[in-house]
């Protein structure tokens, strides 16, 4: 079965050192590629990913990946269509539904840190056919998100400096990501680590400022306390309507009243979602992590911690100093080109007087919206190469070649062939058609992974099912047992239905608002359909296999060292408490 593979017998041994840590030095059977399977040029001689991240690690990918466009300008579109209020809570919201994925799907690779983990946890405790498609569809999203954010970001330039041609930028961003993944597991953790680090606190110094702000900072000197959380800045007066003062609307319909203003809040929870993607990729750094058991738990807990805590500051801060009438905010169907000078952020800088703060804070987005394609680079190679280990070499000799890697545990096909669409990126110097196709693609990728979480949602059910048998092999709540995620299965359950309905109605407007936008209808449902093509093509062509009972459910872990554990040293309060945020 794919989602029990163990080393094939046609693999050569080979014993090298796994000597990441000061701690310990140990040796390892890494598997070797046999003869006669093709190798891609460059790819080395091995089948294994290195175990070399650490939580601290874990943690910052993770942080990476999540904060970027999302939070800091896409933050002002659900302003406009929420309100303060209304933003703040699309935001509260969809982070618990955030909060029950990552932490049923926490539990799932503490217990199993397989390569692949996204497809296997869907393969081992639904059916195989579901785990191929999870995996095919959560692939073309990171790999399709590389070529989205390399254009958002090249847009981003464009909006900060024009002096510098699209297809150089482009270039410029592709190079560089391409470089640091290529450089090994050890460079791009620490490169991410840092680049983690900085968005935390790029996120808190914005939020200190906002409050600066509101409590009269800069030229203009208003002092805006509580102003736009007053009744009528809390939620727009209508959904669908031009607020810019004029009162006139943008829409041939608008709906008013306490519908209208659900319909806001609704809208900006489907935006909001967009914000909470990438807080999975806990799950994808599990195979090449060295203290699993240690150290996802702990990650897990972590980043829902972390980014909640940041988002919701952030939204609240921002929205004290920007209310949802600002001009300058993006309004439902607005597509003017998504720069820095449309961040609330940015905004609230210019509209208090100082003038030298803007091309700062757009510096910084554009930062974040750089490293944000790395992760995602990352994630898709790693997605691939975790379905390639999922073959049988001598079954699939050509698609092998994505489970090879360097002698440093660097899946380099994997890496080349999830660049596959990056050349789409320069269609962005090709005019306003191509733009919008790229933004059908971009929403494409939020529904995607939203059924991706569900997926695995629906996969912790059958797994929290499978534990509760006589002949399980784990007890939940016993010592031994790595992470106990609070309040399951029905944090599971919520996750479920939670996303489920996201992904329904995440296009409602398109039916209410005339005339009738095909695009707008694609980039809302493309990936359901797509989705259900793969499973159905899965079921039929690939593996007809009926769901995974509880009593044949596997809960075995076939990577080495899986069970590994931190040496534990009383160092004292202070290097503890480092080690803690460091280490």
């Amino acid at each position: 079965m794919p989602g029990t593979w163990s080393h094939s017998p046609h693999l050569e041994e080979s014993k090298i050192p796994i000597s990441d840590s000061h701690e310990f030095e140990e040796k390892a059977t890494r598997p070797r590629v046999p003869a006669g399977v093709p190798r891609a040029f460059g790819a080395g001689t091995h089948f294994d990913l290195r175990p070399l991240l650490v939580r601290r690690h874990i943690l910052m990918i993770s942080i990476s990946g999540s904060i970027g466009m999302g939070i800091l300008v896409t933050s002002g579109h659900i302003i406009k269509l929420s309100g303060s209020a209304g933003a703040l809570l699309s935001y509260i919201i969809t982070g618990f539904i955030a909060h029950c994925v990552i932490s049923s799907l926490g539990e799932m690779v503490s217990l199993i840190p397989e390569a692949g983990a996204m497809m296997e946890m869907p393969t081992r405790f639904f059916d195989e056919a579901l785990g191929w498609t999870v995996a095919v569809i959560y692939w073309f999203a990171y790999a399709m998100g590389v070529t989205t954010l390399v254009t958002s970001t090249a847009i981003l330039v464009t909006g900060w400096s024009t002096d510098v041609g699209q297809g150089w930028i482009i270039t410029g961003i592709l190079a560089v990501v391409i470089l640091i993944n290529v450089f090994g597991i050890r460079v791009f953790g620490e490169i991410e680590y840092v680049c983690g680090l900085l968005k935390v606190i790029l996120v808190v110094g914005l939020s200190i400022l906002m409050l600066a702000i509101n409590r009269g900072a800069g030229p203009n000197g208003r002092v805006y306390g509580i102003e736009f959380w007053r009744a009528q800045y809390r939620f727009p007066s209508s959904f669908g309507a031009e607020v810019n003062g004029t009162g006139t609307p943008h829409l041939s319909t608008t709906i008013d009243g306490t519908f209208g203003r659900f319909l806001g809040v609704w809208k900006g929870m489907t935006i909001a979602a967009f914000s909470w993607i990438g807080i999975e990729i806990v799950a994808v750094t599990a195979n090449e992590a060295k203290y699993p058991r240690d150290d996802l738990p702990r990650a897990t807990k972590r980043i829902f911690g972390v980014t909640f805590c940041l988002y919701v500051a952030a939204v609240f801060f921002v929205s004290l100093v920007v209310p949802y009438t600002d001009p300058n905010l993006l309004n439902l169907y607005d597509h003017r080109p998504t720069t820095g000078h449309l961040s609330p952020f940015v905004i609230a800088v210019k509209n208090a007087g100082m003038d030298f703060l803007p091309g700062f804070v757009s510096a910084a987005i554009l930062f974040a919206s750089w490293s944000t394609v790395n992760t995602s680079l990352f994630v898709a190679s790693r997605t691939l190469y975790g379905m390639a280990v999922k073959l049988d070499p001598s079954d699939y000799p050509r698609l092998s070649v994505f489970r090879q890697t360097t002698k440093n545990g660097v899946p380099l096909p994997a890496i080349f062939a999830s660049c596959i669409f990056a050349p789409l990126a320069y269609l962005q110097c090709a005019g306003e058609n191509p733009q919008k196709l790229l933004s059908v693609f971009s929403q494409v990728e939020t529904v995607t992974c939203l059924i991706v979480w569900m997926c695995q949602c629906l996969a912790f059910i059958r797994f929290y099912n499978g534990l509760q048998n006589d002949s399980a092999p784990y007890d939940r709540i016993s010592d031994d047992y790595p992470y106990c995620s609070w309040g399951q299965p029905y944090a599971a359950y919520v996750g479920l239905i939670g996303c489920g309905l996201l992904i329904i109605f995440n296009g409602f407007d398109i039916f209410i608002f005339k005339p009738f936008r095909e695009s707008d209808f694609f980039a809302a449902y493309l990936g359901v359909f797509v989705t259900m093509a793969i499973y159905a093509f899965s079921k039929f062509f690939m593996s007809r296999a009926p769901m995974v009972s509880t009593s044949a459910m596997s809960y075995s872990v076939h990577r080495e060292n899986f069970d590994r554990r931190r040496v534990i040293k009383d160092v004292g309060r202070v290097k503890g408490f480092l080690s803690w945020v460091f280490g």
